[in-house]
């Protein structure tokens, strides 16, 4: 009986220190104070009708991640949408197969579980396009924390319902429309062991995305081919990011970009062979582009390769449906 309370104490000694560790990165700023043109802000087709401004310590945040003894596990504190901070528990979870991690390790993807409320997930995404981040919770709306500045110092945290609608935004004109046979053999076709599938993707862009991004960088036209890719990989990292959030989530589904990948990331839309503004003709060509030029696997594994995902992106608004589901 003695050793109960003094496993009691224990447990309350240690847990203030976990408390003290979380790392707090971001500060409050005033936005009517915020100068535009001394941020310098990105490009982007419309804010959001209503946000907060947030500092950013890029430099600290990275440093944080890379020396943690434990490096899977990290108490940090990110913004939530009414101004103030609440505390996550963080964990890499890469987008990249190994290889492609290792050729770009300036660019990563992270889950954090809240604590102050146990029901919302962050995915997080840092690259060379920032910090981004999209937060789902069972209590509150879901709400994003992007870039405001060039320079990723100043982020701007929005809810969901602060988006400004678009004529072009995405809508699903499939007929709501099941036989009750139908239902039934799905219902038991469908996958429902509870398990996380992974999925290998071909992730293709065309010229004219790849041109987007790094002018939203503000990468110079001097930078090296590798430099431009890990720009635009940024991008596409932040995209998957919240796409394997969804997809997790509702599906139990995870794709992670090949190895190669790296390969299929065009910088000239004259030299792309990929067409800019026809769907149709992209999707065979996206498949052409990708067996050509990433390293097929042996024919026991076919099936594999049948299954990878070519995902099609094309201009800013194809981008701006998959980040704001």
């Amino acid at each position: 009986m003695k050793t109960y309370p003094l496993v009691f104490i224990f447990i309350l000694f240690m847990l203030p220190f976990e408390g003290i560790n979380a790392q707090d990165f971001f500060g409050k700023l005033d936005k009517n104070k915020i100068i535009t043109q001394q941020n310098n802000p990105r490009q982007v087709k419309s804010l959001p009708s209503k946000y907060e401004l947030m500092s950013f310590d890029i430099d600290r945040f990275n440093n944080h991640v890379s020396l943690q003894i434990n490096p899977k596990k990290r108490l940090i504190k990110l913004p939530n949408a009414t101004g103030s901070l609440s505390l996550f528990l963080l964990e890499e979870s890469s987008n990249f197969e190994t290889k492609l991690a290792q050729k770009f390790p300036m660019i990563k993807s992270y889950s954090a579980q809240g604590i102050d409320d146990p029901t919302s997930v962050a995915k997080i995404s840092i690259g060379l396009d920032g910090f981004h981040a999209v937060i789902f919770s069972g209590q509150e709306e879901t709400y994003y924390i992007d870039p405001y500045s060039k320079d990723s110092k100043t982020l701007m945290v929005y809810k969901n319902s602060h988006l400004v609608p678009d004529k072009d935004d995405f809508t699903c004109q499939v007929e709501a429309f099941r036989s009750k046979s139908v239902a039934q053999e799905n219902s038991i076709q469908n996958v429902n062991d509870g398990k996380l599938r992974t999925f290998r993707l071909a992730l293709a862009c065309t010229g004219e995305y790849a041109q987007f991004h790094l002018t939203n960088q503000n990468i110079v036209l001097t930078a090296t081919e590798e430099e431009k890719k890990a720009a635009v990989l940024s991008a596409m990292n932040t995209t998957m990011t919240r796409v394997n959030g969804v997809f997790e989530r509702d599906l139990a589904v995870k794709m992670v970009l090949v190895g190669e990948n790296d390969k299929i990331i065009f910088l000239d839309a004259a030299t792309d062979e990929l067409s800019n503004s026809d769907p149709g003709d992209l999707i065979e060509e996206s498949q052409t582009v990708c067996d050509t030029n990433i390293l097929l696997v042996p024919e026991e594994e076919a099936l594999l390769v049948w299954e990878w995902f070519v995902f099609r992106v094309k201009r800013q608004e194809g981008l701006r449906e998959v980040l704001r589901p």
